[in-house]
């Protein structure tokens, strides 16, 4: 009876890790794109499927980040809650590794994206290009 125990704990944790390893995989997926603020139609961020992350200003290139979607803590030194609804966006900076932004990710669809900054009370919506 013990190992009849065993393997449906097993094979509910590998459900788990699946479906969660799902989940992340659409969420990657559906930021790829240029999204363009609402409040500053100047300022445009590029997610590409490799993730990557190019700023521009006026169509220029400003910054470029690596980032990353996910739920886990601590997100820029910061102790965040983690639960089955929480994501989280990570930009690292290519040219300083200690340069990095993280947003609460309220949500993500094909034509709108709203985050917060990380210790912030202000929402960034950004409209897909």
């Amino acid at each position: 009876m013990k190992k009849k125990g065993n393997n449906i704990l097993i094979a509910t944790v590998t459900i788990c890790l699946l479906l969660f390893s799902f989940k992340i995989i659409i969420q990657d997926s559906s930021i790829v794109g240029t999204w363009i603020s609402e409040n500053d139609t100047n300022w445009k961020i590029n997610f590409d499927s490799n993730g990557n992350s190019i700023w521009f200003y006026n169509n220029s290139q400003t910054d470029t980040y690596v980032y990353s979607l996910n739920n886990s803590s601590p997100k820029c030194n910061n102790n965040v809650l983690v639960n089955s609804k929480t994501n989280y966006l990570t930009l690292t900076n290519n040219s300083d590794i200690n340069d990095k932004i993280c947003y609460e990710v309220y949500s993500i669809s094909s034509s709108k994206l709203t985050l917060r900054e990380i210790n912030s009370s202000s929402l960034l919506i950004f409209d897909k290009e």
